[in-house]
């Protein structure tokens, strides 16, 4: 996006591509949060928004664009838009309550909000069960949390203290300094590219550099405050089938016998858990030297060191239902990875595997692409359910 004069350049979160409408037949109706297809309509949005922003007159608004949801079926929708107003991009966040609970919302977002002049720091969407509110308004943004970057920063030493200065796998960023009155970690830049933008060869070299580094990271003493992983426990799993059956009817029975059976046929690993990442996927992973750096460790956990891997295994799958990778790619890189991480560490079973393969796919892309309200994304739940089911009784191909 080029530079307009005097005005802040602006990157979405999603990537710089503005959110498709949601077709009204893809997902049912959601009694609790009735205004959730209308929020989702950007420029009816930006028509309410160009006459609430500002008292006395109408704000130009130009263009409104949805870059960002989280959405819990029945629970709640968080939507962030982009307004142009003038030669400047301009947030503003969305939030819808169920039961009636817009009010309350407005009241507590209100008194949160700083005074200031021009555009209303909040606005009532009371026909939408929403509130908005003009960055940097919103009361998610402003609760303070004193000790989170002071916890995250002892997590971040303890682990890095375990790492030789030259370690040939394995980079982890050292803690620099803690800001804002200990809410805000700052940390060591890792130089590199991120293992998910290599294509090819390079693609699959990075992604053994990455099997490597994770095994590496796996050997380490998992801090004390790590908590143990649970996205994969039983209640999780019937939690997200359950979330899908409403969500997509359609679906319902298949995502229920999905859950039940991955119930049914968990095995315990035999090995001790180990220090895991979390949150491991090729976009945090950094191709630095002959190594791999691991950011965004604010999810380190206690578990089957599987977990991780699966979760790789379940993305690389992913890539592939999305056109992003042929089968011999997906082959290539599943190839290159398990071989990075069994030259430095036994790999986990291959039903291990395969079931935490299977149980991420259910709990994290399917459940994502209800959260983003990603069209596409949840276009393919089926295929995504079909391919767990694939995981799980060993017919994967990959």
């Amino acid at each position: 996006m080029t530079r307009q004069p005097n005005a802040p350049i602006v990157t979405p979160p999603s990537g710089g591509k503005a959110r498709s409408p949601l077709p009204h037949t893809v997902l049912a109706p959601d009694v609790a949060l009735p205004g959730r297809d209308a929020l989702l309509d950007a420029e009816a949005v930006g028509r309410f928004l160009a006459v609430e922003l500002r008292a006395g007159r109408p704000v130009p608004v130009a263009r409104c664009e949805v870059v960002q949801t989280n959405y819990r079926f029945g629970k709640h929708l968080r939507l962030l838009y982009r307004l142009r107003i003038g030669r400047r991009w301009r947030w503003v966040s969305a939030s819808a309550f169920p039961d009636g609970g817009a009010e309350e919302g407005f009241r507590g977002a209100t008194q949160a909000a700083a005074r200031r002049a021009g555009l209303r720091a909040v606005v009532r969407g009371t026909h939408l069960g929403a509130v908005f509110c003009t960055f940097p308004n919103d009361p998610r943004l402003v609760l303070y949390r004193p000790a989170r970057g002071e916890t995250a920063g002892r997590l971040h030493a303890s682990l890095a203290r375990q790492l030789r200065p030259d370690d040939p796998h394995l980079r982890l960023p050292a803690p620099l300094a803690c800001v804002a009155g200990g809410q805000m970690l700052l940390l060591e830049a890792i130089e590199g590219r991120r293992i998910g933008a290599l294509q090819g060869r390079e693609a699959e070299v990075g992604l053994e550099r990455l099997g490597a580094s994770l095994a590496t990271f796996h050997s380490l003493e998992p801090p004390v405050e790590a908590p143990r992983f649970t996205r994969c426990d039983a209640a999780c799993l019937t939690e997200a089938a359950s979330v899908l059956a409403r969500a997509r009817p359609s679906l319902g029975a298949e995502a229920e016998a999905l859950a039940g059976e991955l119930v049914r046929r968990f095995e315990p690993p035999p090995d001790r858990p180990v220090c895991l990442h979390g949150d491991m996927h090729t976009g945090n992973g950094i191709l630095a030297g002959s190594g791999v750096g691991l950011i965004d460790l604010d999810k380190v956990s206690l578990g089957p060191a599987a977990i991780d891997l699966g979760r790789l295994l379940c993305l690389l799958r992913y890539k592939r239902l999305g056109g992003l990778l042929t089968a011999a790619d997906e082959r290539a890189r599943v190839a290159s990875l398990l071989a990075g991480y069994a030259g430095r560490r036994p790999l986990p079973s291959s039903h291990a595997l395969r079931w935490y393969a299977a149980a991420a796919l259910l709990t994290e892309p399917a459940m994502q692409a209800l959260r983003r309200l990603d069209p596409e994304a949840i276009a393919r739940l089926d295929l995504l359910l079909a391919e767990a089911r694939r995981f799980l009784e060993g017919h994967s191909d990959a």
